[in-house]
């Protein structure tokens, strides 16, 4: 074999290991972790449940990867930990006039080449995803269901959680030095809806989608701006919707807008992808949350 096939079936080899190993692990790795920030910022604790306790008494196992973090199920299968990843590199490329994200951390090194916590772009970052999770925390407890947050260092908690990853291979975090936040387990909310038009309990799929809307105009009322709507990031707990995704709470004031209110318009990007949902599934149940929706708009509209 010549010299040139060698190396490139070296080369070859190396991507390919490297790519199944990210795959099997989710690329989960504590080393980059996004860290708290310092003891006395902005982004110190908020107050400590008093079951925190048992909360951090279990041992907590891979469950998935989201966009901006790492989630794992506790023992008694209640709850969820999710530890912070940055944002992926990627790589900006324009095509007839349109912008495309390319994503780069199947490469090999990418991560520890091209992420430096302390660039600005970093910290920018990082300090927009930690001002929805406060959000989260202060303004939307019931609604995303947050039952702890932790994203400055502190030295009372002293312990150590043990964390199994997606191969089964046994971490142990100190939570003083990690950023991290505690959730409520729930169902999911369009497994939900299809099992109960499944077993036809057509009224309790109209009382959850009443929820859904008013969920969506309480949000706007507290000034959120257009949260995430992926199904994935919805969750469902006594037929009422919870924001999984903590990680777009964010207000006007937050994003530099213009206005300071939040449209009652907002609604119809809010409840875009469960219409479509509900087109092939249930025309019915399409029918009925556009009459909730516009009900409710005339409702808010007039007060």
């Amino acid at each position: 074999m010549k010299k040139s096939s060698k190396i490139l079936l070296c080369v070859l080899s190396f991507f390919s290991v490297n790519f199944i190993c990210k795959t099997l692990t989710d690329d989960f790795s504590t080393y980059f972790l996004i860290p708290p920030a310092e003891m006395d910022s902005e982004w110190a604790s908020p107050e400590v449940p008093n079951n925190l306790s048992s909360l951090l008494n279990q041992k907590y196992t891979y469950l998935a990867k989201g966009k901006q973090s790492y989630v794992f199920i506790s023992e008694d299968g209640d709850h969820v930990l999710k530890l912070f990843k940055p944002l992926p590199p990627f790589m900006e490329v324009s095509f007839f006039g349109k912008i495309f994200h390319i994503g780069l951390a199947k490469i090999p090194f990418v991560n520890l080449l091209l992420i430096n916590p302390k660039s600005s772009s970093y910290q920018q970052a990082r300090d927009l995803e930690f001002r929805s999770y406060l959000n989260s925390f202060s303004l939307l407890p019931e609604e995303t269901k947050l039952e702890y947050l932790h994203l400055a260092a502190t030295n009372n908690l002293q312990k150590k959680l043990t964390i199994y990853d997606k191969i089964g291979v046994l971490h142990q975090i100190d939570l003083d030095s990690t950023s991290f936040l505690i959730q409520k387990k729930t169902d999911l909310l369009y497994p939900t809806l299809a099992n109960l038009l499944s077993s036809k309990e057509t009224d309790k799929a109209k009382l959850l989608l009443k929820n859904f809307v008013e969920f969506y105009f309480d949000l706007i009322e507290k000034g959120i701006v257009n949260p995430t709507t992926l199904e994935k990031n919805l969750g469902c707990l006594d037929l009422k919707p919870i924001q999984i995704d903590v990680g777009r709470i964010l207000t006007p004031q937050d994003l530099k807008l213009s206005s300071s209110k939040v449209p009652l318009t907002q609604i119809y990007q809010s409840t875009s992808h469960m219409k479509k949902w509900l087109r092939t599934r249930s025309p019915e149940l399409l029918v009925y949350l556009k009459q909730l929706e516009e009900e409710l708009i005339e409702i808010k509209s007039s007060e």
